[in-house]
């Protein structure tokens, strides 16, 4: 048994470890976010509202006759 090794690999676990605890510290201290998550997609009516042109300003509606 090399014990240089023993140790090479103990100190490399101890690292790890370390590094995991540590990230989940951190995840231990964020706030969970309030409100609807933002979509990072368009939605239906998001592309539709871009695919169809803009109303005129002060264009009227005709009405339509019966």
């Amino acid at each position: 048994m090399d014990i240089a090794k023993v140790l090479e690999q103990l100190r490399f676990e101890l690292e790890s470890l370390n590094e995991a605890i540590a990230s989940l510290e951190r995840l231990q201290h964020v706030k969970p976010r309030r409100g609807r998550p933002i979509s990072t997609s368009k939605s239906a009516v998001t592309r539709r509202r871009e695919d169809s042109p803009a109303p005129q300003r002060g264009a009227r509606k005709e009405k339509s006759s019966r």
